[in-house]
């Protein structure tokens, strides 16, 4: 008889331990999927002035304009880390920069995106030339 109930324990342990097995794995996968598609409510953006001159009124947002970060004046070969903020955004999208040259010229650009109002990059750097705009994301 003890035998008997040795071989009835051992498999109920087995059957627990298949199921709490199989649930675990269940929960890191569903957590690893929630994870990839939360996405970030900020990212950060780096200006860089490489135009040959002073820039000036530098705004940052998204194509939904809820939210902006501005940038009064950047010096030529300066640059300035900010952080745009997403928290209201709700539908897919790209970054845009707005700015007036030292000619008085206004130069915008839009590139990138996000999606459901969440970044999908870590940071956003912007590199302002002389005769272009050039956007660099990072993960």
């Amino acid at each position: 008889m003890d035998n008997q109930y040795r071989i009835v324990i051992t498999l109920i342990i087995l059957y627990f331990m298949k199921h709490l097995f199989s649930s675990i794995l269940f929960i890191i996968l569903l957590n690893s999927c929630d994870s990839l598609s939360t996405g970030r409510k900020t990212i950060d953006v780096e200006v860089e002035n490489k135009s040959g001159g002073k820039i000036s009124n530098i705004k940052i947002s998204t194509s939904e304009n809820l939210e902006k970060t501005d940038i009064a004046e950047l010096a030529n070969d300066a640059k300035v880390s900010k952080e745009l903020n997403l928290k209201d955004n709700k539908a897919d999208g790209s970054y845009t920069i707005e700015f007036t040259r030292e000619n008085g010229k206004t130069d915008k650009k839009q590139g990138g995106y996000y999606s459901n109002g969440k970044a999908l990059e870590k940071s956003l750097s912007i590199s302002i030339q002389k005769d272009s705009i050039i956007f660099n994301f990072q993960k």
